[in-house]
């Protein structure tokens, strides 16, 4: 009995143990608490986001959910999309942010007929003229070279309009600038949804987001400690900081006071939050001193002062680290690269705009069938917004039942395609010779599909004019275009001999002029064409003229035009050249038959903040003479600096020069300009006979000058000294290469 006992037992033991082991294995783990990562905007300060990120790497701290305002609403997309904390660490130390945050394209990437705009003396800003009144952007800066940014960094997500099929689940928060309310992007397009999250009101246009206009998240939720909540976060840590509110003392502009009531706005909603925050949640405040909101040159400082706040809640953050608890779920780092290549199955253009859709498409160079190179597509869509008519151009990678396809949105200025620009010439030598001028253009685009445009222009000042100029484009590509102006100038040609002025001559012409161009990608055009009209001469003083008061004019000529400089005003890199020749003629209507060839260079190379431009000019007169209005001229700043303006005259004339400046000032932002420091050497004279040119005969000059770039144009205060004891003190305003 005692023995049946016995194995009785043993088999209950046996049993029971096994059942024990079963019902273990099938008991459900013991569920880990969903972790939250909410990142507060805060501009530039934001990029101590990716240090915190750093951290919880390192750690291996899960994240589950990642709720994002402003600036965290772009570190926390791209995180969610896939983008570990090192690769983002290394965009953003890239990312040339004054350059981002310039929507002027690159001069390399504007229509050549854009750069023919810039010529003269006209402010480089345009102000958009539609429906009967002047209208400004709604945005300091429309964000097109940040969108692009955007969508190139956040290639992981192509395909993913649902956030929560993203590599972790993730909100972006905006609001409502009609409402005030808050907005929970949850779907869509990533890029686009991050880049409403951080448009700030007044620097950036609001985004149309499903029929809403949305602006930064900051200003209704700043800290979406509530969103992540939602989103089924236990444990949330939360990347926040401070506002450091200005003393009265320190608000001493209107700037001053608007950026201050933005902050105590985003201040009220931000402690609204925190006070949610519960024992077992995170909060880390880098400190990040007098790194400010825009302060977006210290970025790489914020990042590492992020990862040194988040070291400092260490022991907090490796009790979220459970390995004994269900698995963690961290994000797989798949970067751009690892993504399979992607195949074009279609293109898409969304134009809204009066433009042709043909107009676009034409340049972009990647077709169905192809690979999809980001690079070049970006770089198409750089020479599209180059064309001046589109308020912003971007593109979105999609995934349309299996299909692959690149749709491309071009919006139209929404200050219209209409604009007036004005201009200022300032020009003295103090010592009795100055020249002012004022102008204003009006620039009509868009007249049809091809782009026609018309422009009207009239100068003021010591020179009087009028110009109307139709331009229409011949194809898509705008290739081809032709051109038809009519020009009125009155201008006073200075009579001098032997260094001395003896007369002045007042000189009235009236042109119509008509060319055919072909057009040479972004750096270049050739053109030939043909003019005529007729001019008078009056207010003669000191002398007389060796030809009637009135007379006729006429020509043809070829004109060759190359530009690559960077900009125009203290250029960097880059070079520009023109070469014409022009047969006057009596057959047009001139008064006698001789040709002119005229060539002129100028080349920029830089190093570190040293530029030195190298250049010249040359014309010469040939199968005859010019009268006194066809004559070359020498004399003024950089120009043979030390000499009177225009004091030298003939036939012919060449010029060298050699420029150097310093930037001693690096400006930024909308106050502070580049300031230069520099100095010329030129050599240079005018001959009535070619056969009397010659080195022995050059004039030797040169200058010192202070020159700053403003947004009136290039200034400058400057010292010329020729040989023979002539000097001059110049004030210019205005292009002088």
């Amino acid at each position: 009995m005692k023995s049946l006992i016995a194995g009785a037992a043993i088999i209950i033991a046996l049993l029971t143990a096994g059942l024990t082991e079963v019902f273990a294995q099938q008991r459900p783990a013991v569920e880990r608490p969903k972790i939250g990562l909410v990142l507060s905007g805060g501009g530039a300060k934001g990029a101590s986001h990716v240090g915190v990120i750093k951290v919880l790497e390192e750690l291996g701290v899960p994240i589950d959910y990642i709720a994002g305002t402003s600036m965290g609403a772009i570190v926390g997309g791209l995180y969610a999309s896939g983008l570990s904390s090192e690769e983002l660490a290394t965009a953003i130390k890239s990312i040339d942010w004054e350059d981002i945050f310039d929507d002027k394209p690159p001069r390399e990437n504007r229509d050549f007929r854009r750069k023919l705009d810039d010529e003269g003396f006209l402010v480089r800003y345009k102000l958009g003229f539609k429906d009967g009144s002047f209208h400004l952007p709604r945005g300091v800066i429309n964000g097109q070279k940040l969108n692009l940014v955007l969508r190139e960094l956040s290639i992981n997500a192509i395909g993913k309009k649902d956030f929560d099929k993203l590599k972790i689940p993730f909100r972006a928060v905006a609001a409502d600038i009609e409402t005030g309310e808050t907005v929970i992007l949850a779907s869509g397009d990533l890029a686009r949804a991050m880049r409403a999250s951080m448009a700030v009101p007044g620097a950036f246009p609001p985004v149309d987001i499903d029929g809403r206009l949305l602006v930064d998240g900051g200003l209704a939720d700043n800290v979406p400690i509530n969103v992540a909540r939602k989103m089924g976060a236990d444990i949330v840590i939360v990347v926040g900081f401070p506002a450091n509110l200005k003393k009265r003392g320190e608000l001493k502009s209107a700037l001053d006071i608007v950026f201050q009531s933005l902050d105590l706005l985003i201040g009220q909603n931000s402690r609204i939050q925190l006070k949610t925050l519960k024992s077992h949640d995170v909060y880390i405040e880098p400190a990040l001193g007098d790194i400010s909101a825009s302060s977006f040159d210290r970025a790489p400082d914020a990042i590492a002062i992020g990862e040194q706040a988040a070291r400092s809640h260490l022991k907090v953050l490796q009790g979220l680290v459970q390995p004994q608890m269900a698995p963690r779920l961290v994000v797989s780092q798949a970067t751009a690269s690892e993504n399979e290549a992607f195949i074009i199955d279609f293109i898409r253009i969304e134009n809204r705009s009066r433009l042709s859709d043909d107009l676009i498409s034409v340049r972009l160079r990647q077709k169905p069938g192809d690979t999809l190179d980001i690079d070049t597509l970006e770089q198409d869509i750089a020479q599209i917004y180059g064309l001046d008519y589109f308020e912003t151009v971007t593109y979105t990678v999609v995934v349309e039942k299996d299909k692959t396809g690149i749709v491309v949105t071009a919006t139209e200025k929404s200050t219209g395609l209409d604009s007036f620009r004005f201009g200022l010439n300032l020009e003295s030598d103090f010592d009795g010779d100055s020249d002012f001028n004022v102008s204003v253009r009006y620039q009509k685009e868009g007249l049809n599909e091809l782009g026609g445009e018309l422009l009207l222009q009239a100068i003021a000042g010591e020179k009087l004019g009028a110009t109307v100029n139709f331009l229409q484009p011949l194809d898509p590509g705008t290739r081809y275009f032709i051109n038809g102006s009519l020009d009125y100038l009155e201008r006073d040609v200075f009579v001098f001999q032997n260094g001395r002025r003896i007369g002045e001559v007042r000189i009235s012409e009236f042109e119509a002029g008509l060319n055919l161009a072909r057009q040479l990608g972004n750096w270049g055009a050739v053109s030939i064409g043909l003019d005529h009209g007729y001019g008078w001469q009056d207010d003669v003083v000191g002398t007389t003229t060796p030809q009637d008061d009135d007379y006729g004019t006429g020509s043809f000529y070829t004109r060759f035009n190359y530009d690559t400089l960077d900009q125009l005003g203290f250029p960097k890199t880059g070079a520009k050249a023109k070469a014409e020749f022009r047969r006057l003629s009596e057959t047009l209507g001139g008064e006698e038959d001789f040709s002119k060839s005229t060539a002129s260079f100028v080349t920029a190379h830089t190093w570190d903040r040293n530029t030195i431009l190298l250049g010249g000019d040359a014309g010469i007169t040939h199968d005859g003479e010019g009268f006194v209005q066809d004559l070359f001229e020498l004399g003024g700043f950089f120009n043979l600096s030390g000499l009177l303006t225009d004091s030298l005259s003939g036939q012919n004339f060449a010029l060298g020069e050699m420029i150097y400046y310093r930037n001693i000032v690096k400006g930024s932002g909308l106050i502070k300009f580049p300031v230069y420091l520099g100095a010329s050497l030129e050599a240079g004279n005018v001959w009535d006979d070619r056969s009397d040119m010659s080195l022995d005969d050059l004039v030797i000059a040169g200058s010192g000058f202070l020159g700053v770039d403003t947004p009136l144009g290039p200034a400058y205060l400057a010292y010329g000294r020729a040989e023979g004891g002539n000097s001059a003190v110049y004030f210019f305003l205005g292009q002088t290469f």
